[in-house]
């Protein structure tokens, strides 16, 4: 038995930082059909074969909102989940729906609606609202997060943490826990979430790679590495570290029993943490945070640094990250580079030079959000 023919109208907005309000219509169809959303980008759509009522398969389309029996006409509003990076590039994304026939699975007819307010055709065909524009919040960037690496805890970014809320900022600090990137990125996404407003994202060392992955967040203004692994899409941080000839020292030792990284106590001052006084130093050694040694391996899946304004700090005495190698993620990711004479933790040896750096890029991002909300309201009203 062959489809009905029907019609299927969306219009799309932002909802948070990580979601869509999806509102359709269907004209035509059947009880029993269902309606298919997906969020995907304008190169995956190419891969659904057929016309409006040509019998379309759905390949390598992820689905993200399945509503089954729908009423051969009917409106509604729903809540999807978007992937992550949506809201950093509107262009490259579309909502689709696609109705599909209950009986034989058979998908005959869908249509789009784009990010950036070029949806709002497909719904003015509706009476639905126009698509608004998706992208990142215009406006002063006051807010900073930061996230620790591996062997410390966030509580040594207390100097910059100062000069922060002196200067006016709302500072928050993520204890991640080093158990994996996954884990990593949850920790600081949650409080991105709590964060009102666009924000500086901040990693140092291991959470290079954190900030690679979290940083895609529409709420993420721009990004600050402080002597800080930079992955690209798909790298790992042993992928990076293999890539820079090895240092003459290396404090970081094998995996224990159960998996966790720590510091060598003999190396701990000379190779991590040279700048500070030794009884810091001891203080820190007992009381570092180890990191899983899977970690290492876990390559990120996104790189916000591609989309954004990125600042990079080299140590240029680092003696745990190569200071080359250092460079040579800074550059790759187009980063502004500010180079200080420090050891590992340059934000407790120099904390007004990592703060000042910090408050460059939320400037950076304000104007980067600014000129973004011009291009999607530009966009929005053509």
């Amino acid at each position: 038995m062959a489809s009905p023919a029907a019609h299927v109208a969306l219009s799309a907005r932002a909802e948070g930082s990580s979601g869509l309000k999806v509102s359709y219509s269907i004209d035509g169809g059947a009880a029993n059909d269902r309606l298919l959303i997906a969020v995907v980008e304008k190169t995956g759509v190419s891969k659904v074969t057929g016309g409006e009522n040509g019998g379309r398969t759905l390949s390598h389309v992820q689905i993200v909102r399945s509503l089954t029996s729908i009423k051969p006409t009917s409106k509604g509003t729903v809540s999807v989940a978007a992937p992550a990076g949506f809201m950093v590039d509107p262009a490259k994304w579309e909502v689709v729906g696609f109705v599909q026939n209950g009986r034989t699975g058979e998908v005959y007819a869908a249509n789009k609606a784009e990010f950036a307010g070029v949806g709002a055709g497909v719904a003015a065909e509706a009476g639905l609202p126009g698509g608004a524009g998706v992208g990142l919040a215009a406006g002063p960037v006051k807010n900073v997060v930061i996230v620790h690496g591996a062997f410390a805890d966030a509580s040594g970014w207390e100097a910059v943490y100062d000069i922060l809320k002196h200067d006016g900022y709302s500072v928050t600090l993520v204890q991640n826990p080093t158990t994996s990137l996954d884990a990593d990125v949850a920790a600081t996404q949650e409080a991105l979430d709590r964060v009102k407003g666009p924000l500086v994202l901040v990693g140092h060392s291991w959470a290079g790679a954190v900030i690679t992955q979290a940083g895609v967040s529409p709420k993420v203004a721009s990004l600050v590495y402080v002597a800080a692994f930079v992955p690209d899409s798909g790298q790992s941080v042993i992928d990076l570290a293999k890539s820079a000839p090895m240092l003459p020292k290396n404090g970081i030792l094998p995996p224990d029993e159960h998996g966790f990284v720590y510091f060598s106590k003999e190396l701990f001052h000379e190779c991590f943490a040279a700048d500070l006084p030794s009884a810091k130093s001891d203080f820190m050694f007992d009381a570092q945070q180890p990191i899983a040694g899977a970690c290492f391996g876990a390559p990120v899946t996104q790189a916000a640094w591609k989309n954004k304004p990125v600042y990079g700090i080299v140590a240029t005495e680092d003696k745990a990250i190569n200071p080359a190698l250092e460079r040579a993620m800074y550059k790759h990711a187009g980063a502004a580079v500010t180079e200080v004479k420090s050891c590992h933790v340059v934000f407790m040896s120099h904390p007004e030079v990592v703060a000042r750096v910090i408050e460059d890029a939320a400037k950076a991002g304000a104007s980067a959000s600014a000129s973004a909300s011009a291009g999607t309201n530009a966009g929005a009203g053509k």
